[in-house]
């Protein structure tokens, strides 16, 4: 099943996005991995509290995220599309203390049933000026869920040391 491409863009002074890290980070630690910023991966699996969690919290409370009869053509319920950003979020957050998230731009190409694993994968593109540009996407049982791009704000001590440690980035 497809589900109708939906575009998102979440500014960093968005109060959804703030409670978004708000919800993940009292869920538990957002277990991600790290390799010299080359690969930033997650492998995550949403389950029907926090969906039912977050629909609270944001006030989404359509029934294909938190009934089980109504969401069966899907194959259960759905994740939030914008859950599954705020885990992103999360995950640059934590990988790149100090940065701000400064926009997300996402296309969804399917769906996400609760209980699935999502793995999310981070790319760096470049740096221009304070800014670093990264392709995002998920999948999940082969599948292409999302894809798109985040722009990160850099401190300058933050800016400073990844122009250091990946001048590949630096190249445009």
């Amino acid at each position: 099943m497809r589900v109708n491409n939906q575009r998102y863009q979440l500014q960093h002074n968005s109060i959804l996005c703030n409670k978004m890290l708000t919800l993940l980070c009292s869920i538990g630690k957002i277990p991600v991995s790290f390799r010299s910023l080359t690969t930033l991966s997650s492998h995550r699996i949403f389950s029907q509290n926090e969906v039912n969690l977050f629909a609270e919290l944001s006030g989404d409370k359509n029934i294909i995220h938190i009934n089980e009869k109504a969401s069966e053509k899907y194959g259960g319920p759905i994740v939030h599309g914008t859950l599954m950003l705020g885990h992103v979020s999360g995950m640059v957050a934590s990988t790149l203390p100090g940065a701000l998230l400064l926009h997300i731009e996402t296309s969804f190409h399917h769906h996400l049933c609760v209980n699935e694993e999502l793995v999310i994968a981070v790319s760096p593109v470049k740096i221009a000026q304070a800014t670093l540009h990264m392709d995002i996407k998920g999948v999940a049982n082969e599948k292409d869920i999302f894809s798109g791009s985040v722009d990160i704000g850099l401190t300058k001590s933050l800016l400073k040391k990844l122009k250091l440690e990946n001048p590949e980035l630096l190249k445009v």
